[in-house]
């Protein structure tokens, strides 16, 4: 079964965020490779984890261990699948921006 290339980029910009993505993504059968990359921008800092379920609706399983940074900081996980669907989970993240983008092959 071939399989092609995915992406995605999740963002927050309130203050005092923490829970689920309410942007999942189905990525059953698309690609087996994943690079995940989480960037704060100046004063946020935050714990983030990537998720993964059989379906859209769950349950929820944590996938790799949590990304947590510091202010203006970069960090970079990579795993493997097959997965059905994905979503980042923010813990305690302060004021400031955070970006998630997510590549796949």
């Amino acid at each position: 079964m071939p399989y092609s290339e995915w992406s995605a980029k999740w963002t927050w910009v309130e203050a005092n965020t923490t829970g689920a993505s309410t942007q999942v993504e189905q990525i059953r059968g698309r690609v087996r490779q994943f690079t995940f990359g989480f960037q704060t921008g100046p004063g946020c800092t935050c714990t983030v984890q990537m998720q993964a379920a059989p379906e859209s609706t769950g349950p929820w399983a944590n996938l790799i261990a949590a990304a947590t940074l510091s202010t203006s900081a970069y960090q970079v996980q990579q795993m493997a699948g097959p997965l059905a669907y994905l979503r980042p989970y923010v813990t305690a993240k302060t004021t400031g921006g955070l970006v998630i983008e997510g590549f796949g092959n």
